[in-house]
């Protein structure tokens, strides 16, 4: 058990008393190891493609998974981890750390209920995609045109054209042209064709376990 000075929780008196290392690590429950990748354990994610960082004169250590676009710090994490405001997370780190002294500085909102992290699994949410749908243009048709495919082809294929998009209820705008396959109720995978892979994502889906295209593979 960690003793520490009566206070009210704040980020700075957090990381007094704890690392930020060790709530990456409790919560994430892998090593944080830099310059090699991870996994990230609140999804279902098999391949190593996540990573720690500590950018220049940045005051937190940064968890980057590449099927976002943003990385996110310990206190952000266990936002997600929990499904609570920041405030409620604060709390969650005094009471997994047992700091004891330490009282929230804002009341904590008593008709919220913490989904409870279980001891020998993580919570894993996949997240939620949504699109705003534009009819093909030019443009859009010329790009699968090279590739022998026409607009029959894309909406046989449940492939769309896409001016906007939501992430987690962040409305987000492709660089360039932007398509949505289509899996059956909120489940997508977004392809950016024009984006070069320094300048961010050309795939982003919320659902792992489904590979585009396999409904038109023959059975040969």
């Amino acid at each position: 058990m960690i003793q520490s000075r009566s206070s009210k929780a704040n980020v700075d008196i957090i990381l007094s008393l704890i690392k930020q290392e060790d709530i990456f690590e409790k919560y994430l429950r892998i090593p944080v190891q830099f310059h090699k990748p991870v996994c990230n354990t609140l999804r279902d994610d098999k391949n190593p493609d996540c990573s720690f960082l500590r950018p220049n004169k940045h005051k937190y250590l940064l968890f980057r998974d590449f099927a976002e676009e943003r990385s996110i710090n310990c206190f952000e994490l266990v936002k997600r981890v929990y499904h609570c405001n920041f405030n409620d997370a604060l709390q969650h780190i005094v009471n997994d750390f047992n700091l004891d002294g330490i009282s929230l500085d804002n009341k904590i909102n008593h008709n919220y209920t913490p989904i409870i992290l279980p001891k020998d699994s993580i919570i894993k949410q996949e997240p939620q995609i949504r699109i705003k749908r534009i009819p093909f243009t030019k443009a859009h048709l010329d790009y699968w045109k090279q590739y022998h495919l026409d607009e029959e082809d894309l909406i046989k294929h449940n492939v769309s054209a896409i001016k906007c998009y939501w992430y987690n209820d962040e409305k987000r705008f492709p660089k360039g042209l932007g398509f949505a396959y289509w899996f059956g109720d909120y489940n997508y995978k977004l392809y950016f064709p024009q984006v070069k892979k320094k300048e961010g994502l050309r795939f982003l889906q919320n659902r792992g376990d489904i590979i585009q295209g396999e409904d038109q593979l023959t059975w040969n």
